[in-house]
């Protein structure tokens, strides 16, 4: 996750996502390390807490080494503890006192040294970044994303699409105002068969309504379904090596100021949108 205040970015991430700062000339900064079962720091607190790591997952199993869940692979009684405060099974005062294990004062419930050395900890690396007028944009995705793309071929995908802008010559938001709507119902006369009750991007537009699309930096929803479209696995993924088959989740971040903001208003204002629903 990433926490933006107006002059730092905060990135916490425990897990196998990841984030990247880009800058305006197009330099990728991480922001997060990948916890991977096999990377020696990770390798050696999982085999301190007598776990092991087979084919490069956790007891042969789980492929990450940081998780908020995945109780088995954490102390035990960490487990035994969260069951005996759920509200799922209602006990007598005295039946509860029979029954459920007693909290230990320094044990691993809510105890944070202690869960920096359970085999899958929950524990995040925390990177700060100060805020400088060169930071263009973030890119925070879920390693579905980052078994399809490198950083530097993340950072150029946005950076070439944002300035080329979508296929179609239109995205989905701007297909969902009330002039694009208007636009798509003028063009294609309100047909099913046009386009109009699927997608927006997979509408086709001749050579000169393709000639003129509309480049505005704040609306990058179509980047990330186009770099979905690209990452993902085609044909008989049955003969593939996985790769483009796991789940994608992605997020761009931008950084504007009010000349980006201006300039958008303005391409908008030209294309036939309104500024207003463009300022959200």
């Amino acid at each position: 996750m990433c926490l933006i205040t107006p002059d730092t970015i905060y990135c916490a991430n425990s897990g196998d996502s990841r984030a990247i700062l880009v800058n305006k000339a197009g330099k990728v900064t991480e922001l997060s390390h990948d916890h991977k079962p096999d990377d020696p720091v990770e390798m050696k607190r999982i085999k301190a807490d007598g776990g092991f790591v087979d084919d490069g997952r956790v007891q042969g199993i789980i492929a990450v080494s940081r998780a908020i869940g995945d109780w088995e692979y954490k102390n035990p009684d960490l487990l035994q503890q969260q069951m005996a405060k759920s509200p799922m099974k209602k006990k007598s005062s005295k039946a509860a006192a029979a029954t459920s294990p007693t909290p230990k004062a320094t044990g691993p419930y809510r105890n944070i040294e202690e869960a920096k050395k359970h085999q899958v900890s929950s524990y995040p690396d925390i990177k700060k970044v100060t805020i400088k007028p060169d930071h263009d944009f973030i890119v925070l995705a879920c390693d579905g994303i980052w078994d399809c793309f490198t950083n530097e071929q993340a950072a150029k995908f946005v950076r070439t699409k944002r300035d080329k802008g979508p296929k179609s010559g239109m995205t989905a938001s701007m297909a969902g105002t009330a002039a694009g709507k208007a636009k798509l119902g003028k063009t294609y006369g309100g047909s099913k068969s046009s386009g109009l009750g699927s997608s927006p991007l997979k509408i086709s537009k001749t050579k000169s309504e393709t000639s003129k699309k509309t480049k505005i930096k704040g609306d990058t929803s179509f980047i990330i379904e186009e770099m979905m479209d690209q990452g993902i696995a085609k044909g008989d993924i049955t003969m593939s090596d996985g790769t483009g088959t796991d789940n994608m989740t992605c997020i761009i971040i931008q950084f504007r100021d009010e000349s980006d903001v201006a300039k958008d208003e303005s391409t908008a204002a030209e294309s036939g949108y309104e500024k207003e629903e463009y300022k959200k």
